[in-house]
């Protein structure tokens, strides 16, 4: 505690000498101040440029995750485009796209020919799955023309009410040989509109009036 002159304690050189103490003391306080202030401003500037950093690399890694996940989008869409045209140009069914489209050789009854039409014989393509490159086939097109017409009938006599084992039995009597004889001359008659008793196109005749 300074100690006045007009107490009688002390003279004016140890008031002096308190005072000069006491400056001291308080400039090393705020010595101590300013150091701690500086080295807080400079912990915030480092902690300040290190969240800088990591938002930064933070965003290079969104911005990869966003290409990543917009080239997988775009990888799946070309992958589910390529499947899907495959499936069209196959038949519309990836599942009967590794059938073989061909057809069977010297068939001795007519209705092989119609489940070859329907559902395929001897896990083969059904007939009627064909596409226009798989019936133009230099393998498949003659056969396919020869019994497309056959098919055609069969089609037709069943709109009209027939069964198919019906169809079936009333084609073979009317057509006697051979498989292929029998092809043969129904597409001619197919080709000048049927026979009169197979439904001919057109006239709307049923069941009921061929079998007159």
């Amino acid at each position: 505690m300074t100690v006045l002159p007009n107490e009688g304690n002390g003279g004016p050189r140890d008031i002096t000498r308190e005072s000069a103490a006491w400056r001291a003391a308080v400039f090393g306080r705020l010595g101590v101040v300013v150091q701690k202030s500086t080295w807080m401003e400079q912990h915030m500037q480092q902690e300040l440029a290190h969240l800088r950093r990591n938002q930064r690399h933070m965003r290079r890694e969104i911005k990869a995750i966003m290409f990543s996940r917009s080239a997988l989008r775009t990888s799946s869409t070309q992958v589910l485009t390529t499947r899907r045209g495959t499936e069209i140009r196959d038949g519309g069914n990836s599942s009967t796209a590794r059938r073989p489209a061909t057809l069977c050789q010297r068939p001795k009854f007519l209705h092989v020919l119609w489940d070859e039409w329907l559902k395929g014989v001897d896990g083969r393509l059904p007939a009627k799955e064909f596409v226009p490159s798989q019936r133009g086939d230099k393998s498949v097109k003659y056969l396919f023309c020869l019994r497309k017409p056959f098919w055609n009938c069969m089609e037709r006599l069943i709109d009209n009410g027939y069964t198919a084992p019906e169809a079936l039995e009333l084609i073979n009597d009317l057509y006697p040989g051979t498989v292929t004889e029998k092809l043969k001359a129904l597409k001619r008659h197919e080709k000048l509109g049927g026979h009169h008793r197979l439904c001919p196109r057109g006239n709307g005749v049923g069941r009921s009036e061929t079998q007159q």
